[in-house]
This record gives structure tokens, C-alpha cells and sequence, in this order.
């Protein structure tokens, strides 16, 4: 009750939101009345409300759902919010704002915001997961290839390290032929000549030269990049 009070002494405008999300990094209710703020006629005023909101990330979503699905004058600008934070979990409500008159322009406007910030976060940290989200999202979005791109490519990584830390070179085989033109099937072929390289210096050292130089032919196919030279000269 103190914050609260404290909070409605506060001076209006700029000035009181971003008092506001000071108080929010600490209590809930500062929070709830940041979301509250967006409903302000005040450019000024909602737009820094807005602005910090964003900068919450997850933690303001439980407050914007809140206000979104009471359907509060704040609602509005409390979706588009909710879908320029980019978390896909939350664009349920951008659905079914869809059926509601009064929030769905800001629904409409918001779906816009939603590709733009997933994709965004798929872009800074690729994932399986959230090309899955952006391809069952935005199935015709403008970055729909790309996407498809980074959940193959991603896939490969996980197929690689779910093998462990000393695969056997019949799993790495099968990701090179599972897997062709990936990062992850480049890995495992310079995996797959780095064992051949190893194994040309033991039959070298063990007085099989013609082994090693059959070794290195392995080598040469598997990753032209291994430097041999150590066993050649």
C-alpha cells in the first residue's frame, strides 16, 4: 500500500513511467500500473510506457496477457507490445484479438510486429525451435526460406552433438550423408580426415608407408583443408 501510494505522488508524464519501471524491477503492482499507463492520451507519456515494457522482455508478459484478455482500455497497445516482444507462446492472443472489434486493428497491426521480432530473435540465436515457431506462424513469411535454412542446418548440429564427445565414424558417416551441405556435415568429415590424419601418422611411425600414404588420400577427400604435410615430408 506505501509503493503504491508513493507511486501516485509520483510526477505525471515521462517522468513518472520511467520512475514506474524503476519501482517494476522490484514489485509487481509499479508493473501493473506501467501496463496501465499504455491506455495515457499523452503521446509521450504511453509511447515511454511502451518503450519500457519492451525493455522488461518476459517479464512484463503476465501483466500485458492480463490486461489483453480483460479486454482493459489499455489493451490495445498492451498487444502490441506483447507481439513485438517476438514470443511466439503469446501470439495465441494476437488470434483471437482477431475476433474482437475494438482490439483487432491493433491485432492486425500487431501480426506485422510478431514476424518481424521472431524472426529477429531467430536471426541473433538459431534454433530448431524457433524456426519451427516462425515456419507454424508465418508459413508464408517473407523469411520463410531462410527459416527453413537455419531448421535444417540447426537440426544437423543437434543430430552431431547428440552423438557425444567421441562418435564412432559409422555415425559420423551418417550424418556427412544425412545431412549433406550443412555446417554440422562439414564438421563431421573434418572429424571423420582429422581420425585419418592420426592414424597416417601411426602407420608411418609404425613403418607403414604405403598405409599412411592410403590414409592421406582420405584425408584429401574427407577435408582438403587438414594440413598433411607433417606426414608427407
Amino acid at each position: 500500500m506505501l509503493l503504491l501510494w508513493l507511486l501516485a505522488c509520483l510526477p505525471h508524464g515521462e517522468a513518472q513511467v520511467h520512475a514506474l519501471a524503476d519501482a517494476a524491477e522490484v514489485d509487481d503492482a509499479a508493473l501493473a500500473k506501467l501496463v496501465k499507463t499504455l491506455k495515457s492520451q499523452d503521446d509521450a507519456t504511453w509511447k515511454a510506457a511502451y518503450e519500457e515494457l519492451l525493455a522488461f522482455g518476459p517479464d512484463a508478459v503476465p501483466e500485458l496477457r492480463a490486461a489483453i484478455q480483460a479486454n482493459k482500455p489499455e489493451a490495445g497497445r498492451a498487444l502490441l507490445v506483447l507481439a513485438e516482444l517476438g514470443f511466439a507462446e503469446n501470439f495465441d492472443l494476437l488470434d483471437a484479438a482477431m475476433g474482437v472489434p475494438t482490439l483487432r486493428p491493433y491485432a492486425e497491426a500487431g501480426w506485422g510486429l510478431a514476424e518481424e521480432a521472431l524472426w529477429s530473435r531467430l536471426r541473433a540465436r538459431p534454433s530448431v525451435a524457433l524456426a519451427e515457431d516462425y515456419l507454424s506462424w508465418f508459413p508464408q513469411g517473407p523469411m520463410g526460406a531462410e527459416a527453413e535454412e537455419i531448421r535444417w542446418q540447426e537440426s544437423a548440429w543437434e543430430a552431431l552433438d547428440a552423438l557425444g564427445p567421441r562418435p564412432t565414424q559409422g555415425q559420423l558417416l551418417g550424418i556427412v550423408r544425412e545431412f549433406q551441405d550443412t555446417r554440422a556435415a562439414q564438421e563431421a568429415r573434418r572429424m571423420l580426415g582429422q581420425r585419418a590424419l592420426d592414424e597416417a601418422e601411426a602407420a608411418l611411425a609404425g613403418g607403414r608407408p604405403e598405409q599412411a600414404l592410403d590414409l592421406l588420400g582420405r584425408v584429401a577427400d574427407l577435408d582438403p583443408g587438414l594440413d598433411t604435410r607433417p606426414v608427407e615430408a
